[in-house]
């Protein structure tokens, strides 16, 4: 991870990059809450 302190580096690159991390990590926990209270409610 040299390059993240290069100066050449484009913070709004970064910004984007960082952002999309989140969004994909949002995602998948969303899905994963979702598809948990599904199971319980078809128990139910």
């Amino acid at each position: 991870l040299h390059y993240w302190n290069s100066p050449d580096t484009d913070p709004g690159w970064r910004y984007s990059f960082t952002l999309r991390t989140l969004v994909q990590y949002f995602v998948v926990f969303g899905n994963s809450i979702f598809l948990h209270f599904r199971s319980v409610s078809n128990k139910l």
